[in-house]
This record gives structure tokens, sequence and C-alpha cells, in this order.
């Protein structure tokens, strides 16, 4: 009956011995789990050991390997007797279908830029022939007119022909270099990688007799990572809007993960995970140092120290603590996994994979906002609930409304409260406009103060075929200086907030239908001073 080998491990090095029999073996990687930072892979591993003493080395592995979280589990009629890791320079290293691509490519374009080289070369030698036979005659013999034209002829077209081909010939000869240039530089930094040492993960086992084994073995490796992205479409103000969730995941381990499956994890492993201990905390007086003349520092006298109590015992302790103390706050020790339905390829180029985590159907409340001071459009605004069991990470969102990309914005549900707000982009469909009354705005001087009186008209006209319900904002400026006076004088019906001066409207506007509101306000102040800030 097979035995369950050991689980739990300890990394020797007094396992190894010269006289064990050596089982090399290839491995096939089963799961891996991608954290923030870091990634967890999981291989398979086949292996028929003889009786006694042998060592199984799984090898072809990544070199960053961390040797203390190797974990070796499986089945078979052996024990478990040490597991080791080492680093192998001499291992000849398999030539990877990316870069035999790119050594095609290469040999191609150097016969194509050898055929080039050569033509320049017979057409340079055809031009000096023809220039070193142009003459139509010998010394003593005289020129014809007709044969010196034609020969004219000739040697201006053959020529104009030459050198226009030789023309083309450099053009393609520059761009054939550059291209070689490029692929060199890439087969240069595959090269630079196939030089890099393997991993070698060696198993001591120890069997009685011939015996096939079932390894499971992980570790952890820090070259990797992978960060959320999110799309979020709208089909229309009238139907909910639909959140994909997405990671981008790479990796430069220095193995490839061939159709793999993989688990996202928002946790952390090379976080300290070592309880903080407090340490008792004083209290004491600080006391405030003057300087001398001459440079130095001397206490005050003691008649005119000033003293304030802090937590610790110089201020300098107190903002290292404080400091300390909110990085510790902020550590989130919970993490959630998320597991991938289908298999992926992940290469060791550092290149992003593009994953679908989950899609999500979420109710949204549609509504228009205008800021006409600023902006005359009207910008769409999704309100958006129900996202808070669907555990998001901060990420860059991509906005899609009608079947057209709107724009990017940013999900920070650490920021944000039960209604997450987007824009969905603006609408020129609602024509909006702000302009000045002119016969209700100007300057007047009455005794010794400056009236300055606005009026602003806003204009909403709704040309959609369907209702919207549209937020107007604006503002009636405010001041700190008593001798500034500011009345309001027009709201329209406004909702005024007079801690901070902003105005809001919501208007419901029907198809077709324009709708006029007025602003207006007024400022005084003394007529020998100058306002600034004023429109």
């Amino acid at each position: 009956m097979k035995k369950l080998l050991i689980a739990l491990l300890l990394l020797t090095t007094g396992s190894v011995f010269a006289d064990d029999v050596r089982v090399p073996v290839g491995s096939d990687v089963k799961n891996v789990k991608v954290f923030l930072n870091g990634a967890e892979v999981e291989r398979s591993v086949k292996a028929t050991v003889d009786a006694g003493s042998s060592i199984i080395a799984i090898e072809g592995l990544s070199s960053q390997i961390d040797q203390s979280s190797i974990l070796v589990t499986g089945t078979g009629d052996a024990m478990i007797m040490g597991v080791n890791f080492s680093l192998d320079y001499l291992r000849d290293k398999k030539k990877s279908p990316e870069l035999q691509r790119l050594q095609d490519s290469l040999e191609t374009l150097q016969k194509i830029l050898e055929v080039a080289t050569m033509n320049e070369s017979v057409f340079n030698d055809e031009l000096g022939l023809i220039n070193a036979n142009k003459n139509t005659s010998g010394s003593n013999v005289g020129v014809n007119a007709e044969n010196l034209k034609k020969v004219a002829d000739f040697y201006r077209a053959r020529s104009i022909e030459i050198k226009t081909k030789l023309i083309d010939i450099h053009a393609q000869q520059k761009k054939l270099n550059e291209k070689i240039a490029k692929i060199n530089d890439q087969i240069n930094e595959w090269n630079g990688k196939m030089n890099s040492p393997f991993g070698t993960i060696l198993v001591t086992v120890n069997a009685a007799q011939r015996t096939s084994l079932n390894l499971n073995v992980s570790y952890y490796v820090n070259a990797a990572s992978w960060y959320p992205l999110y799309e979020l479409h709208g089909k229309d103000v009238k139907n909910p809007v639909e959140l994909i969730y997405k990671a981008a995941v790479r990796q430069w381990s220095g193995e490839n993960w061939d159709k793999v499956k993989v688990t996202l994890s928002t946790g952390n492993p090379s976080v300290n995970n070592t309880k903080p201990n407090l340490v008792a905390w004083y209290l004491d007086f600080f006391v405030r140092y003057k300087m001398e003349q001459r440079g130095s520092y001397q206490p005050a006298a003691p008649a005119s120290m000033e003293l304030s109590v802090v937590s610790g015992k110089s201020a300098d302790m107190e903002d290292n603590a404080v400091q300390t103390m909110q990085a510790v706050v902020n550590e989130n020790s919970v993490s959630t996994d998320f597991e991938i339905k289908e298999a992926y390829s992940i290469s060791s180029d550092n290149k992003e994979v593009i994953m679908t985590i989950d899609k999500h159907t979420l109710p949204a409340d549609f509504s228009y906002y205008g800021v006409p001071k600023l902006d005359k459009d009207a910008f769409l605004m999704a309100s958006i609930t129900g996202w808070e069991q669907l555990n998001l990470l901060p990420g860059k969102a991509n906005i899609y409304f009608e079947n057209s990309y709107v724009g990017e914005s940013y999900i920070n549900p650490a920021a944000t409260t039960d209604t997450l707000k987007l824009s969905m982009g603006r609408d020129k469909r609602i024509v909006i406009k702000r302009e000045r009354v002119k016969d209700l705005t100007g300057t007047k001087v009455f005794g010794g103060n400056t009236v300055k009186q606005y009026m602003f008209e806003i204009t909403v006209r709704n040309t959609r075929s369907e209702n919207i319900s549209i937020v107007l904002e604006d503002q009636i400026p405010m001041t700190r200086n008593s001798d500034i006076k500011i009345s309001t004088d027009e709201l329209s019906k406004g909702n005024y907030h007079e801690d901070t001066g902003m105005i809001d409207w919501k208007l419901d506007l029907k198809p077709g239908e324009t709708r006029k509101i007025r602003l207006g306000y007024t400022v005084k102040f003394p007529k020998e001073k100058v306002v600034t800030g004023l429109e």
C-alpha cells in the first residue's frame, strides 16, 4: 500500500550525498496563485526511483525561488529525507519559439539586404562603364551630330534610371538595417535571459524497493504581479450598468506558465506577518531652546521657559511614532482570492496578460449635470449602488455608453460612499448657454462706494427625444473682508448654500423644451480700492 509522503519539509544541507543516485525529472505547472506582488507556483512531478537513497532533481525552474517557501508533498512507497535548492549554470537552455522566430526573421532580412547590396554594386559598375565610354569617336575622327544626340539621349536616360534605382536601393537598405538592429536588440535580450541560471529543487528520498512517486511541489517567486482594470458599460439611461472586472497580470520569473489555472489574490506574502508589540508610552515636558549669538544652543532661562506636553521623549520621536502607527493602521490583513475560469499562458517577458475576473450588473440612476460658468456641455453622471460586496480594488476604469467609448475614470472604493458616481461623458444634445444680461449688468458709484451689478441668464434646451433631468451649478462670490458687501438679487428659486456660495437648480425638461433661469448679485466696496476675482 502506498504511503503518504511527509507534507511539511525542512530545507537541509546534509541530506544530499555524492553517492546518491540522481534522477533528473521535468515538471508541469498545475496552478499559479498571483498576488499583488509575487506568485505561488504549484507543479506536479512524476518519478520512478530504485531501492535505496535517490535524489529527484526537478530541473528547469525559476532561479528566483524563495527557498524557505518550498513545499513538497505526494504519494508513493518512499520517505522524503530532505529538500534542497540550487542554481544550475551548465544546463543547456532550450531555445524558445519566440527566439527561434526572431532568428528566422533576422536570417530572412539579412538575405534581402545581401541582394540589395549586390544590386547596388551592379548598378554602380554599370554607371562607371557608361561614364568611361561616353565618347562617340576617337581623337582623329570627327563627331557626327546625329550620333552625338543618340549617345547623349542614351546616357541621360540610362543615368537617370540607374541613379533612381540606387536611391530606392539606399532607402531599402536603411529600412532593412533599422529592422535588423531592432531584431538584434530583441535577440540580445532573449540571450540575456538564456544566460541566467535555472533553479533546481533536489528532493532526497529513500525507498525500500523500486517505486513510482507522484509529487506536488510549490514555491514562491517575487517576480510577478497583477493590478485591477475595469470596464463600465451603460446601454442607456433606463437600464443598469455592466461592470467588467479585469486584471493585468505579468511575470518575469524566468519560467513560462503555459495554459495554467490562475488564481488572483489581493494578499501580499512579502508583507511582514509578525504581530506588532506595544512598548511603554511615556509623557514628558518639551523644553524650547534659544540660540545664543555664538551659534550654540543653550537652555532658555527658567522664568521664560515655554512648556508643552508631547507624546514620547521628543517631537521627532512623536512624528516617527505617528508615521509607524499610520502604516500599521492602513495595512489590510484580509485577502480575497479570484479563481479564473479559463486557463492562461503567461510568458516570462514582463508583458501584461489581460484576464476577466467577473462581470456584474449593477443598478444605476442617471442624471445630467452642467456647470455653464466653466463648460457649456452637459455631463451624464451615473450613481451606481450595490458595488460594496464586489471586493473591488482601486484601479482605472474605461467607460462605454450607448456603444461608444466615453473616456477613462478611476474607481477608488476606499474613498467612495455607498454610491459610486462616475461620469458617462458629455451629451451634445443638451445645449447650455450662460450670457450676461447687459441691461442689468454694470458699474455705478454712490457716495464713497463702487457698486457692481451682475446678472446672468442660463438657457438650457433639450434636443433629445426623451425627458431628462439636469442639475445646473453656479456660484456667487464670497468674501472675508468686511469692507466688501455682497448681496443676492436673483436666484430663480435655486438652492443657495450660504457657507460655500454655491447654487444648484434641478430642472426636468421634455423633448424639445427650453428653460431659462437667472442669477444676479451685487458687490459694493470703497471706490478707492480694487477688488480682484470679479467676473
